[in-house]
């Protein structure tokens, strides 16, 4: 997107909360819970300065990553002024965030609109669980979307598999210009809740703690706060660029 998303006009800022690596390719499955909450453009965009804040609650990629090979599921808020994000069917600049996932994993985190399949856009205030395995079809990558807050059952849809264990799997937003934002700051609120993985041959979901993870993946506007404790992240984890708000997208340094 690449979620890496690096091809992002004026450049991405990447923050990682939680992130569990081996040396080797270990993990065939990840699954990260986040709320859906209104996401923050620069303003005055243009063509080719622009923004697309992401919060992408489940991602693997190959071990070494060779800058190809990643699997990510979240959602984004697109602020292209004409012909919508990523590659169709495109994010739409709508105003509204909208699900987001890789269909090609060989792709450097070529992204589409996740909606389709889905079945529509993410409601804010809602929690989902996102999820990314190939636990059950080896050759496959299976992308999963759930409301935990309405308690319905996950819609999930396949994608062909060019690898099949991850070495990292985290847990991470994105904002790919520094004048745009994650939204206002909300220590009251739980956004981020846990993260969890499974490892190749064994059949059990294994639960992040503090002793795996990154606190401070990045600097301002994608800036992490809070701990793992057990379950669940125990305070805000996005907060905007600075006090005074947005700005002028084309103002990015």
């Amino acid at each position: 997107m690449a979620l890496p998303m690096d091809r992002a006009p004026t450049g991405t800022v990447k923050s990682m909360k939680a992130l569990v690596r081996r040396t080797t390719a270990t993990y065939d499955g990840v699954i990260g819970d986040a709320d859906a909450r209104n996401l923050l453009l620069c303003t005055s965009p243009t063509e080719a300065v622009y923004s697309y804040p992401a919060v992408l609650p489940a991602n693997m990629q190959s071990y070494p990553y060779d800058g190809v090979h990643i699997a990510q599921v979240g959602y984004l808020r697109c602020g292209k002024p004409s012909g919508g994000c990523g590659d169709a069917p495109t994010v739409p600049n709508d105003g509204t965030i909208h699900f987001v996932y890789t269909p090609i994993d060989n792709c450097d985190g070529c992204f589409t609109s996740a909606d389709s399949w889905y079945g529509g856009p993410p409601v804010v205030g809602h929690r989902y669980r996102f999820k990314i395995t190939n636990h059950l079809q080896p050759n496959q990558w299976i992308y999963c979307i759930r409301d935990v807050t309405a308690g319905t059952s996950e819609k999930c849809t396949s994608k062909t598999a060019t690898f099949t264990q991850g070495g990292e799997v985290w847990f991470g937003t994105e904002v790919h210009n520094t004048n745009a934002g994650l939204g206002p700051n909300d220590p009251a609120r739980i956004h981020m809740y846990w993260m969890q993985y499974s490892k190749v041959n064994d059949p059990s979901w294994l639960v992040t703690t503090n002793n795996a993870m990154l606190t401070n993946g990045g600097p301002l506007p994608s800036k992490y706060w809070c701990w793992i404790y057990n379950q669940n992240y125990t305070g805000d984890a996005m907060e905007s660029v600075s006090i005074a708000g947005v700005k002028s997208c084309p103002g990015s340094p």
